[in-house]
């Protein structure tokens, strides 16, 4: 921990932000230790779909549609309690969460590290959202990926359209999601290799799935998706 982090968590102690208990593990995670047991069972299950986690024998998500990306590893599932937090993440700024919700990071660093990936890739906040919403909620998983994996990190894509993904249906998402990005020009045909896309939330999978398309017509040779939350139905 850094001397400018230690003396933030001094002089602004961080309370937990489940129960507003302060502890050691509060101050640096934002959740405190007695939470933190009580919501450690957030399952990585990877017995299911080989693909995309999905909990069930055949996998409707895979075999449905048209998947660009190789591989979804997800680091907690979402629940109640993730999503409460996620939430304060992202829309009040309780940036130390992101902490937390990337601690499952250790229990999957070795299957990713085996993939050789080239860059790690990420959406951008849009403008809007920038104002209210200053931190990445991916920005503590990104840096920990960068550490530990020695890639750098960088947005190729750009966002043309105001729409959001949220409040659309199954469908319409999909139908959204196909007309939303495009890579940035100076990232055009520029893609060699294996790349790593970070994101917040996987729930229909949508965005991703749209985002890695355009990484594989523009060059690379796989794409794998990394998101802090995955929900249960896809």
């Amino acid at each position: 921990m850094g001397l400018i982090q230690k003396l933030l968590n001094f002089f602004l102690p961080n309370p937990c932000s489940n129960c507003g208990k302060l502890d050691k593990f509060s101050n640096i995670l934002g959740i405190c230790k007695k939470c933190l047991k009580e919501n450690s069972n957030s399952s990585i299950n990877f017995e299911f779909c080989e693909n995309c986690e999905t909990k069930k024998d055949f996998c409707d998500y895979c075999n449905s549609r048209n998947k660009f990306f190789e591989k979804l590893y997800f680091l907690r599932e979402k629940n109640q309690f993730e999503r409460d937090l996620i939430q304060k993440l992202k829309f009040k700024n309780e940036f130390w969460l992101s902490n937390f919700l990337s601690l499952n990071l250790n229990f999957i660093f070795s299957k990713l590290i085996s993939n050789n990936y080239n860059s790690i890739l990420y959406i951008d906040s849009s403008k809007s959202s920038i104002r209210k919403r200053p931190y990445h909620p991916c920005s503590g998983l990104i840096k920990r990926l960068k550490k530990k994996l020695k890639l750098k990190s960088f947005c190729p894509f750009q966002k043309i359209s105001n729409e959001l993904q949220s409040g659309k249906s199954y469908r319409d998402r999909f139908i959204h999601a196909s007309k939303a990005f495009e890579i940035k020009k100076n990232y055009l045909q520029s893609f060699k290799g294996n790349y790593l896309l970070v994101d917040d939330l996987f729930t229909t999978g949508a965005t991703v799935n749209e985002l890695a398309k355009l990484l594989i017509q523009n060059g690379a040779s796989k794409v794998d998706i990394l998101v802090l939350l995955k929900g249960k139905e896809n």
